[in-house]
């Protein structure tokens, strides 16, 4: 079960130029929510890391390579399970620092709705913190980077 992302796309919108920014999506071994009643979610208490792939069934990489201020860049497509959770890190470079999600499993799981939809991934500047905003068909989910 699984839902063909035709194109993944980095917005940008931060004050600086991204310099080899990476996206890692990663299939965990834990269900999605099959039902209503997301009983999937009672029981399973593993730990997920990205990092050091604990819990991880697989993991794809795409290097987005540079990325302007106020630009955007785009990947070809990829496929991503529906019926196991997804978990996704950004890593790039910016002003001599290296920066990524602050956590190692941002979790954003892929529906059968996605299928063949984009993933926009919007950086924004809020002050002191970049948050990472991530669009799919299906909902959106935010996060916070930090300096690594």
């Amino acid at each position: 079960m699984s839902a063909y992302i035709n194109t993944a796309t980095v917005r940008n919108r931060l004050r600086y130029d991204m310099k080899n920014v990476k996206l890692i999506y990663a299939t965990g071994d834990k269900l999605q929510s099959q039902s209503l009643l997301a009983t999937e979610y009672w029981f399973d208490w593993k730990v997920v890391n990205i990092a050091t792939r604990t819990n991880i069934v697989n993991t794809i990489q795409i290097n987005m390579g540079d990325i302007n201020t106020q630009c955007d860049k785009s990947s070809d497509g990829f496929e991503c399970s529906t019926y196991y959770r997804g978990y996704w890190q950004l890593h790039w470079e910016m002003n001599e620092g290296f920066y990524k999600i602050n956590k190692n499993n941002a979790q954003v799981n892929v529906w059968d709705l996605d299928d063949h939809g984009e993933l926009e991934i919007t950086l924004l500047d809020e002050g002191d913190k970049i948050r990472v905003d991530f669009k799919l068909p299906s909902g959106n989910a935010s996060f916070y980077a930090k300096s690594v």
